[in-house]
């Protein structure tokens, strides 16, 4: 017997086999996910007489095997249901930290020496320069209060009669030429300061790496064109020409992933002779001008050098430094000296804890300070010290 099928009736059809199919499966709390194989022919488009009209003579048998799988159904639907600019939108991002913005670094791609890289905001470097108006606008702000200040040191600390017209002058025999070591510091550690800003700014790593650099050695020579103007002292291009060899260093150790296992340092310690100095000269000089009392170091990574198989033998956060210092400079009545010696040294942020977002970044700053530890004095003379610099 044959029947004659009107649009209506079809849709008619067609919606009745899914109220069938949905509502019980609704109230019995579905007990698969993938749709009865009913479901599957009305969804793909199988005609229902072929599936559910009783006219047409169908079983049961038929639909089981005339149904499409579940689930190329469910990947075929999705994938109609969702436009494609629409499905790129909504899909996740691997690249992206997850902060909904823009795409950011992975932990394993910001690294540093081996060691994950942090920074002042906890959050990773942007994949591409994004940058933050409110925080440039501060740290630009913070840059011109420091160039004020300093101006304002050099212009106080100089004598009247020592201010005159831009002037050079080149003097290697300073404090025994360590002041171009002190120099050579400045510029890497002024680079790195304002790489960490730039990056807290939305800078891309790359970005940042240059623009950190620039602005090391801008920030070293303010400060070497303010001395232009003393009489005494003159712009000195050996000391400019410092401040560029650590500007540079620090942004080839964004380029160069080996050069990142040399880290420079800088220690302070107490003077051997303060009972020489004049009375003036101690109230007057200050800390980064006392070089009496500094080193300068190259502290290495020992762990990541060592051949694979030597490396659990070596803890990663003992390194081993070489410094270089100058002793008993501008003290009246004793020839000035250098010094060299052989250290131990930490790796901080290998040797702490977990120290939160924040802690972990400042530790990785001080990292750049070497902190007393056992040394072998090379120079001028051999001898060991249990915690170098202080005389123990």
């Amino acid at each position: 017997m044959t029947s004659s099928s009107t649009p209506a009736r079809h849709l008619s059809r067609r919606l009745l086999a899914l109220l069938l199919l949905i509502v019980p499966s609704m109230s019995a709390g579905a007990q698969s996910s993938a749709p009865p194989p009913v479901f599957a022919a009305a969804v793909t488009g199988v005609s229902p007489q072929t599936a559910a009209d009783p006219d047409v003579g169908g079983d049961s048998s038929s639909i089981a095997t005339t149904a499409i799988p579940a689930d190329s159904i469910d990947r075929d639907a999705d994938s109609a249901a969702i436009p494609p600019n629409l499905a790129a939108d909504i899909a996740p991002r691997p690249d992206s930290a997850g902060d909904g913005d823009f795409p950011r670094l992975t932990p394993s791609e910001y690294q540093f020496g081996g060691h994950t890289r942090y920074t002042l905001t906890g959050k990773l470097p942007y994949r591409e320069t994004h940058i933050s108006s409110g925080t440039m606008t501060a740290f630009g702000g913070a840059l011109l209060g420091l160039a004020a200040a300093i101006t304002w040191y050099q212009q106080a600390w100089y004598p009247d009669s020592t201010k005159g017209p831009f002037n050079f002058q080149t003097d290697w025999g300073y404090s025994k030429g360590y002041d171009k070591a002190g120099h050579m510091f400045g510029g890497w550690m002024a680079s790195y300061c304002s790489y960490e800003a730039f990056i807290a700014c939305g800078l891309s790593k790359d970005d940042a790496a240059i623009w950190g650099a620039a602005g090391g050695l801008f920030f070293q020579s303010f400060m070497e064109v303010q001395d232009g103007f003393h009489t005494n002292y003159g712009f000195d291009w050996t000391d400019e020409v410092s401040n560029l060899i650590g500007a540079g260093y620090f942004y080839a150790q964004q380029k160069v992933p080996f050069l990142q296992n040399f880290d420079p340092k800088w220690s302070v310690g107490p003077s051997g002779r303060d009972s020489a100095r004049e009375a003036a000269q101690i109230r007057q000089r200050i800390i980064v001008d006392d070089y009496d009392r500094q080193d300068a170091w190259l502290s290495a990574r020992v762990h990541n050098l060592l051949p694979e198989g030597l490396r659990d033998y070596w803890p990663k956060w003992l390194q081993l430094a070489i410094g270089a210092g100058a002793r008993d400079v501008e003290l009246i009545g004793y020839y000035p000296y250098r010094t060299l010696h052989l250290a131990l040294d930490y790796n901080l942020v290998e040797l702490l804890p977990d120290l939160g977002p924040f802690g972990n970044w400042l530790v990785q700053g001080l990292n750049h300070f070497k902190f007393p530890a056992p040394a072998l004095q090379l120079w001028p003379k051999v001898q060991f010290q249990l915690l170098y610099p202080f005389s123990l």
